[in-house]
């Protein structure tokens, strides 16, 4: 029976290419490497790029002592045809008809600094929502500047008790005068919000106005939340398999997701520390 390309999941020039060598006699030499670009790929929840999947493999080389299998062009090629391509975030214009408000809101103490030296000193925290087949799931979710550590809260509504827990969830590791940056959305203006911010000794900070790159760093979290739970196309059938598959996520991101932007510090290894 004849199989194309399209059902074995490959492009079409890798398809021909390797039905031209194994016709010929020829061995693909770079066979093992692409089974562990594929496993990589699909165990890393389809968001890996080449330099991701190029970054494990130099690390397992470097375990082992030994070299990469091969280079970051060669990854990328190799990715191209076997067709596999990261999942990517939808990004979306915001709305800029605002009207200024008499309301005192918190300064913006990042004014887009997502830098931090250490833990628990620069955190964003901001909601969104997951439709299931029985209604939405409200996700708070904190962000710690320094190692891109994520905590999430989720609830029935977007509501300040569910930002307080989330912070709750991460107050052990905030320093005394740590900033929480956040947009100025209702939950973060109230009277509950300030006075539990103010009680453990944190310093509120908020975005300009319809201002979302103001708090880049938890609106790509967000992005890469739901471009994993792939709530686009995929419709979930409870908020307990929502929420299973949101744990897990969580505890991936956190705890293998390589972090190219520097050498990530798992809170695992701060906790062994402190006790």
């Amino acid at each position: 029976m004849y199989l194309s390309w399209e059902l074995l999941g490959l492009s079409k020039s890798t398809y021909f290419y390797n039905k031209g060598r194994i016709a010929r006699g020829l061995v693909d030499k770079y066979a093992e490497v692409r089974k562990k670009i594929r496993k990589l790929f699909f165990d890393n929840f389809s968001t890996y790029g080449y330099r991701r999947i190029y970054q494990e493999l130099k690390q397992e080389a470097e375990n082992n002592a030994g070299c990469p299998c091969c280079g970051k062009d060669m990854v990328r090629q190799l990715m191209r045809e076997e067709n596999l391509t990261a999942r990517m975030q939808q990004v979306k214009d915001s709305k800029r008809n605002y009207v200024p408000s008499p309301t005192s809101y918190a300064p913006n103490l990042v004014a887009g600094d997502f830098t931090s030296k250490s833990l628990g000193t620069h955190c964003s925290i901001d909601f969104t929502e997951v439709q299931t087949i029985n209604g939405k799931v409200y996700l708070a979710v904190l962000v710690d500047y320094f190692n891109n550590h994520v905590t999430v809260s989720h609830g029935s509504n977007a509501t300040t008790e569910l930002a307080i827990e989330c912070i709750k969830k991460y107050d052990r590791f905030l320093k005394k005068g740590a900033i929480i940056h956040s947009d100025r959305g209702a939950q973060f203006k109230s009277h509950e919000y300030i006075k539990y911010t103010d009680e453990i000794g944190v310093v509120r900070s908020m975005s300009k106005p319809y201002t979302p790159t103001d708090n880049a760093i938890v609106e790509s979290v967000i992005g890469a939340i739901k471009v994993e739970l792939n709530v686009n196309s995929y419709l979930f059938k409870s908020k307990e398999e929502l929420i299973y598959d949101l744990e897990h996520f969580i505890h991936w991101f956190n705890n293998n997701r390589i972090n190219l932007k520097k050498q990530k510090t798992h809170l695992n290894d701060i906790i062994e520390n402190i006790m």
